[in-house]
């Protein structure tokens, strides 16, 4: 959908094109290449204002392919990805691969991937390849049936766990909300983010899809 982001707010939007990308570009994502960060913060502290790219409430379901760096939904994250999913597979002729993200050097909250991450090396993962120091991904979800690891290379703040292709892990019907730890995934009435989908095995989809 977008080569490059920094700065502004990229929200409710969605991207269902394959990616393809020659050895000219560093990074490629089924929704956005790059997330950058001109701000000047560390990543530990980003924030939503000036000079900081932020995805909210989106997805992609295309798959991604390039020599270095692929991610389902976002080849380089240095910023703000909040409640967004993709479903289609990432795969680097050489090395990178993540099913949601190659690299996070920023913040990722809130969200899953399904597609498979595949590259050269053996290093492709159901999540990300690659999260550096000071970054945060929590609350974060993959699956598929072909990827051993979440997280290749952890190196920050990460809370990255395999699903399973049961609903109950994202959804209490008694509850109307899935909550682990202090972040909740909300199915709540009018003002939800997130709906039950039996079209995609249950996992969830966004409220605005609806």
């Amino acid at each position: 959908m977008v080569g490059e982001v920094e700065g502004g707010l990229i929200e409710r939007c969605l991207s269902q094109a394959s990616v393809g990308a020659d050895d000219s570009v560093r990074y490629a994502g089924g929704f956005v290449g790059k997330v950058g960060d001109r701000s000047g913060g560390s990543p530990a502290n980003h924030g939503e204002g000036a000079g900081v790219g932020v995805i909210l409430d989106s997805y992609a379901t295309g798959d991604v392919s390039v020599e270095d760096h692929a991610g389902g939904f976002v080849g380089l994250n240095e910023s703000v990805i909040r409640r967004s999913y993709s479903l289609g597979d990432a795969t680097a002729s050489d090395d990178g691969a993540g099913g949601f993200v190659s690299i996070n050097e920023g913040t990722i909250t809130d969200s899953y991937a399904t597609g498979v991450g595949t590259d050269s090396s053996g290093y492709g993962a159901g999540f990300a390849y690659y999260t550096g120091s000071g970054s945060t991904t929590v609350n974060c979800w993959w699956y598929n049936t072909t990827n051993t690891v979440g997280i290749y290379n952890s190196n920050g703040t990460d809370d990255v766990t395999k699903a399973t292709t049961d609903e109950s892990d994202f959804y209490d019907a008694a509850h109307d909300v899935y909550t682990r730890a202090d972040y909740e995934w909300d199915f709540d009435g009018e003002d939800a983010d997130w709906v039950e989908d039996v079209s995609q095995a249950d996992y969830p989809s966004l409220f605005w899809e609806i």
